[in-house]
């Protein structure tokens, strides 16, 4: 019984060992992968702070009017360039001919909104498009032959 237990004994510490062996390296693997995501994450931010100093300068108000300066020519508008109402615009011939005057604008009238039945309103010819007669006469037709759907007396 002795050297049952102590075999027992021995095996258990085999089993632990074997199993804290295996552990070991797979929370080593972790590390290694926990610190990857953490330099790659140090470096996005610094690529995030590189890109947020240049955005500013490229936003800047100094640079952009220097790049207006260089690739715009622009200049102060001239009293002359304002115009004070829109008759002041000019037309070109080809937009004249399409105008059309005023007088000739008419409002169209409103259309009223057709109204829905509601379907505990409609009968079964509303439903299905025929008139009653045409039922009337497939309902005879179904009773003579003793296939009546309910129309008829059977």
């Amino acid at each position: 019984m002795n050297r049952a237990l102590t075999i027992l004994g021995l095996a258990a510490v085999v089993v632990a060992g074997v199993g804290l062996y295996q552990l070991k390296y797979a929370v080593e693997g972790q590390e290694r992968l926990f610190n990857q995501a953490r330099s790659d994450f140090l470096e996005d931010q610094k690529a995030i702070r590189v890109l947020k100093a240049e955005w500013s300068y490229l936003n800047s108000p100094d640079y952009l009017q220097q790049l207006t300066r260089r690739y715009l020519r622009l200049g102060p508008m001239a009293p002359s360039q304002v115009m004070h109402t829109l008759d002041d615009l000019p037309w070109r011939a080809s937009d004249a001919d399409r105008i059309m005057p005023s007088s000739e604008l008419v409002m169209p009238e409103p259309r009223l909104a057709p109204t829905r039945k509601r379907y505990t309103d409609m009968t079964l010819s509303d439903l299905t498009g025929t008139s009653g007669s045409e039922h009337a006469l497939d309902d005879s037709a179904d009773a003579e032959a003793g296939t009546g759907t309910g129309g008829g007396s059977e």
